[in-house]
């Protein structure tokens, strides 16, 4: 189900320091339209659902992956945040180089300020140039409790897959499809 935010976050708010249990209940009403209640304590809530169909994201998973590369993600987050701010508009890309043993952030271009930053990384694969917004990468990285950051390639053009470096062979707790 798809909660919207605002409703979660004043939910959030209300309930403060409210220390005992959540009761979170879902229905529908005569045209359908779910509804969830949220209960705690003597503050009950309810809300609509959004209702939408979710993009067919399992068919954008890769299969296979051509380059790998761990990075600390605390570094790369605060490399992007240094990067961010000579971007002329907060969806400007940000360009990541992979190469074996580093990579490299450029961000901004031509007239205007630039930035560049260099990290150590592992990286398994081809060289690799890719672009992404770098509000999403950040969002994917933030996501990832882990001191170190995996990101899975095939190509340029094509999504990359962040996850939490674990045991080979296992599906990954989180997996972040971000799009070039």
């Amino acid at each position: 189900v798809t909660v919207p935010a605002r409703v979660l976050h004043d939910a959030a708010k209300a309930l403060g320091g409210f220390g005992g249990d959540i009761s979170l209940a879902l229905g529908r009403v005569a045209q359908g339209e779910g509804i969830v209640g949220i209960e705690a304590g003597p503050r009950p809530t309810t809300a609509r659902l959004i209702e939408l169909d979710f993009p067919r994201f399992r068919q954008l998973l890769p299969e296979s992956e051509d380059a790998v590369a761990e990075v600390d993600t605390a570094t790369l987050l605060e490399a992007l945040k240094r990067a961010r701010l000579v971007l002329p508009q907060a969806t400007s890309p940000v360009t990541l180089r992979f190469e074996e043993g580093e990579l490299t952030l450029d961000a901004g271009s031509g007239d205007s300020a630039q930035a560049t930053e260099r990290m150590p990384i592992t990286f398994t694969g081809a060289p690799l140039q890719i672009a992404f917004n770098p509000g999403y990468l950040a969002d994917g990285l933030s996501a990832i409790d882990a001191p170190t950051a995996r990101i899975s390639m095939t190509s340029a053009s094509k999504p990359a897959v962040i996850t939490a470096p674990g045991e080979p062979g296992m599906l990954p707790e989180y997996r972040y499809l971000l799009m070039p």
